[in-house]
């Protein structure tokens, strides 16, 4: 196994590997930082690309992108009041009430900070947990990842709202995306299956195709249409609030951050390995403790009001999430959110499926991909500090006129590039549309993206599971696996019912309180 890991380690440290991870940072942080674009939409235009370059340069480039673009929101955040992405948001509420009083150095350089320790933290856990968890996905049959096929879904449904009319929502989503995912060759038969005759669709519809189409065009749409309505608006991002001096972080308020941002790395690290869980849920779950807390420290500054802590609760608990949510893409080859999804595509396209057996086959690959984890963290603090002194000028001199039309045609080409197929590019256009309706509507772009992914572990394992059980599907509760995870689902399932219950429950005695006041 040391060999292993330091085969990896020197693979990393060659030129290719290293200007991969600088190029990727530098994307990322561009990316990033600009609202209406996310990590999501350029590690789905950079696939393609990645095509000529080897696996572990293609997959390196796209980590660091995703690393540095969940961090890059929070400089708009801070500087500008407008979250670069929707991981971001919770930075916005302490951050840019810095920025107003004069901080906006401070809370930038404890955002680089908190994100850089908290992603650390999960990157090594990472590391650690790896062996361990693909040896127990080595245990699951066919059964157990039936069940955790439906753990999946129900997690994107269930953890990501808490209310049931969008739990449902979500559920139908997933389902959408299964059936999608049913386009094609019939896996266990080989029978065409949905192509209406046409042989183009006999290879299924490609997982990059539905990426693009549903979770880049519509947010592209929606910028160009906000462009037409409002104009170009230009914004003041300095560091500071008037001609000031900027204050920067001290040591003391960054030792006193440290409880904070090892909670977030704790809180990140769960929640990324719960599939629909993303950077978002990991920043507000995070940001709401530290809230309490400070009510309960009594602060002079309270979370929310311009604290540091808060900035580095949001940014600590968002980034910790993109080490962890990579253990059950390796582990089970089950992405747990859509950057995730991605990285999966990529895989599959060098000819490498993620899941159980992925470190008997490949372990170098896998450990390469930590080892990049982590120098792009490395490397993230310098880039990150340096590009928010010049991130006024692009900021205000970024013209979305002209941006987001390249971004469209870069999308539609990227659809061509895949199989050089024009019913690609036609199918990317049509889920770019159907994908502003859905968001109108309230379903779950993720969801169906995870579920077209998913769709066929899901018929392979259901069709084998019935099988094992000669026609019956009582096999499910028969095997002590299948049986913790179907508890665990049947739990997950319940988080929205219950925390609309309690919530009812609470509403009659804040009023009382209300009027007793």
């Amino acid at each position: 196994m040391l060999d292993t890991l330091l085969q990896a380690l020197l693979s990393i440290l060659n030129w290719q590997h290293l200007l991969a991870l600088t190029a990727g940072v530098m994307i990322g942080l561009l990316v990033g930082s600009v609202p209406g674009l996310s990590g999501t939409l350029a590690l789905a235009l950079m696939v393609p690309i990645t095509y000529s370059l080897s696996l572990t340069v293609a997959v390196v480039l796209l980590t660091a992108i995703y690393k540095a673009s969940t961090f890059a929101g929070s400089l708009t955040s801070i500087m500008v009041g407008t979250p670069g992405t929707p991981a971001a948001a919770a930075t916005l509420f302490d951050g840019y009430t810095l920025k107003k009083k004069g901080e906006g150095l401070k809370a930038v350089q404890m955002s680089i900070f908190s994100s850089v320790t908290a992603d650390m933290l999960t990157d090594i856990m990472l590391l650690v947990a790896i062996v361990p968890m693909t040896a127990l996905a080595l245990m699951f049959g066919a059964p157990e990842f039936l069940i955790l096929v439906l753990l999946a879904l129900i997690s994107v449904a269930s953890i990501s709202e808490t209310n049931t009319g969008s739990l449902i929502k979500n559920l139908i989503s997933g389902l959408i995306g299964l059936f999608i995912a049913m386009i094609g060759m019939e896996a266990l038969r080989g029978s065409p299956r949905y192509t209406f005759g046409n042989s183009d669709l006999l290879n299924g519809i490609d997982i990059m195709v539905g990426v693009i189409g549903l979770l880049c065009l519509p947010e592209v749409f929606i910028q160009i249409s906000k462009r037409f309505h409002k104009g170009n608006e230009k914004s003041n991002a300095s560091l500071t609030a008037g001609g000031e001096k900027a204050k920067g972080l001290s040591w003391k308020e960054g030792i006193k951050a440290v409880p904070t941002i090892l909670r977030g790395a704790v809180v990140g690290g769960i929640l990324g390995i719960l599939p629909g869980a993303g950077p978002s849920m990991g920043a507000f779950l995070n940001y709401q403790i530290e809230h309490q807390r400070s009510r309960s420290r009594k602060d002079k500054i309270k979370v929310g009001k311009g604290s540091i802590r808060g900035v580095a609760a949001a940014e600590s608990g968002n980034s910790a999430v993109s080490g962890a949510n990579l253990l059950p893409l390796f582990s089970f080859g089950i992405p747990g959110d859509a950057a995730a999804a991605i990285l999966i595509g990529a895989f599959m396209i060098h000819g490498i499926t993620p899941g159980p057996n992925i470190m008997e086959s490949t372990p170098e690959i896998v450990y390469a991909v930590i080892f990049s984890l982590i120098i792009a963290n490395l490397l993230l603090a310098p880039m990150a500090f340096i590009y928010s002194k010049f991130f006024n000028i692009i900021i205000t001199k970024l013209d979305t006129a002209i941006l987001y039309p390249i971004i469209l045609t870069i999308c539609l080409a990227a659809a061509y590039s895949i199989r050089n197929s024009m019913l690609d590019v036609a199918l990317v256009f049509a889920f770019g549309v159907a994908g502003l309706f859905i968001m109108k509507a309230g379903f779950s772009r993720v969801a169906i993206i995870i579920g077209l992914i998913l769709g066929g572990l899901t018929e392979l394992s259901f069709g084998q599971t019935l099988v094992m059980g000669e026609g019956s599907l009582a096999i499910l509760f028969e095997r002590p696996i299948s049986l913790v995870l179907l508890l665990l689902t049947l739990i997950i399932f319940l988080i929205p019912f219950i925390t609309k219950l309690s919530q009812k429950k609470s509403q009659p005695t804040s009023e009382s309180e209300g009027i007793n006041q």
